[in-house]
């Protein structure tokens, strides 16, 4: 258990140093820097104004990050990127398909109704107009990579006799479609009314992976 940080406008002299583990650091500057570009911009926010945020010295929040674009970036990949498929579609031949399939959809519901998760979208969502150099920058480094890691698990996992060759192993990015959908309307919706669709949207979205990922039913070319 961590103490909550002090308010930005607390002098740095009235502050008590809390030594906390790198990683709920992390989540702490995390979350500071997501507050203030929600509230301020990216463009509006500063190193200083995180560091006050957290009860670091600037120097302190630079031992963590190099700068403001290192915050948002790790804010969109730690969040925001798809699940790691390599470990869901290992060869292991006591798991089923099922299983494999609640694997995915574990991961892929995951940050539905995370609060963090919701909000990084509505950054995304934003800064992807005011900041489209970095929203560039951040796509082909750090996005690209990652969905080209996607799509060689899902061909190896074909290779191996894992799943079929169809349509959707050959265009893995429409696997994630329904989670999307599902996402959105939590952002616009939220509520009970969002989490019994949500829930319909994940049935619906279980069906058509098992159909479309069954070896014997998958459209062969």
């Amino acid at each position: 258990m961590t103490d909550s940080p002090p308010s930005p406008d607390t002098p740095p002299s009235r502050r008590k140093r809390i030594r906390l583990s790198p990683d709920v650091r992390r989540h702490q500057i995390h979350d500071v820097a997501l507050e203030a570009f929600s509230t301020l911009g990216f463009a509006g926010t500063s190193m200083d104004r995180i560091a006050r945020g957290v009860g670091l010295s600037k120097a302190g929040l630079y031992a963590h990050f190099a700068s403001k674009d290192d915050i948002f970036e790790a804010l969109l990949t730690d969040h925001l990127l798809g699940p790691p498929l390599d470990g869901i579609l290992a060869a292991d031949p006591a798991r089923s398909l099922e299983d494999t399939v609640d694997a995915f959809l574990d991961a892929c519901y995951a940050s539905v109704n995370n609060a963090r998760s919701l909000g990084i979208f509505r950054l995304l969502v934003a800064e992807s107009g005011r900041a489209p150099d970095f929203m560039r920058r951040w796509h082909a480094t750090v996005f690209a990579p990652h969905e080209a890691a996607r799509d060689q698990a899902v061909d190896q996992a074909v290779s191996q006799g894992l799943l079929p060759r169809n349509v959707l192993t050959e265009n893995f990015g429409l696997a994630l479609a329904p989670a999307l959908m599902a996402f959105v309307g939590q952002l616009l919706l939220g509520g009970e009314a969002a989490r019994e669709r949500i829930a319909a949207i994940r049935a619906s979205h279980r069906e058509l992976l098992l159909i479309l990922l069954d070896k014997e039913r998958g459209c062969r070319r």
